[in-house]
């Protein structure tokens, strides 16, 4: 996959800024317009900056690395729970998520002028997976539950179906089902992602 130069890379990360700015503004993407009207220690656009920084520690490394990247950029200093963290991640929808990712695709696709491509086509596979979930009333509800030969109790699992342009190896969407969706549902619900020119494979 092609690097950004760090012209285009300051412009992606103005773009994505902009949108998560307007996102705080207008809270299109807010479960309920009361939701991040007070003052917070995790406001809305801080968590969404900490959530698009690679997550490689545990969740508390990671709020207290986020606590001393703002303390050294004047933006804040108070330190969330992980509590906080949990609560407020509630209160967004998960629109908002899908939105900031095809905004990321659009920016990697404007900045790549020659993208690899196969007898001038994208490239594109789908592939599914399972994907264990917690172990809640909650999650089960949502999600369902599956046996396997293994197991002699049934465990929350979902469904997701990834969609990946193969040749410049990166993912471009994914959906996330209950375990008893059908693929083809899956699959369908990403095909708008696909330019009309573009080859899709499937196995």
């Amino acid at each position: 996959m092609q690097s950004l130069s760090t012209n285009q890379f300051h412009k992606a990360i103005n773009k994505i800024k902009k949108k998560i700015a307007d996102s705080a503004e207008n809270k299109k993407y807010f479960k309920s317009v009361q939701n991040f009207t007070r003052l917070q220690k995790l406001p809305f656009e801080d968590l969404v900056f900490m959530e698009l920084s690679s997550m490689v520690h545990g969740l508390q490394y990671e709020l207290i690395d986020f606590k001393d990247a703002l303390i050294k950029g004047n933006l804040g200093s108070e330190l969330a729970s992980k509590s906080a963290y949990v609560q407020a991640r509630k209160k967004i929808s998960p629109l908002f998520y899908k939105d900031l990712n095809k905004l990321i695709i659009d920016i990697v696709n404007e900045s790549f002028s020659n993208p690899k491509t196969y007898k001038n086509h994208r490239l594109y596979a789908v592939d599914g997976t399972w994907i264990y979930m917690p172990q809640t009333l909650a999650c089960v509800d949502a999600f369902g539950s599956v046996k396997n030969q293994y197991e002699h109790v049934a465990v929350c699992m979902a469904k997701a179906s990834f969609l990946s342009d193969v040749l410049n190896r990166w993912v471009i969407n994914t959906e996330l089902g209950r375990s008893d969706t059908g693929e083809i549902q899956l699959l369908q619900n990403q095909l708008d992602v696909v330019p009309e020119d573009g080859i899709l494979i499937l196995d």
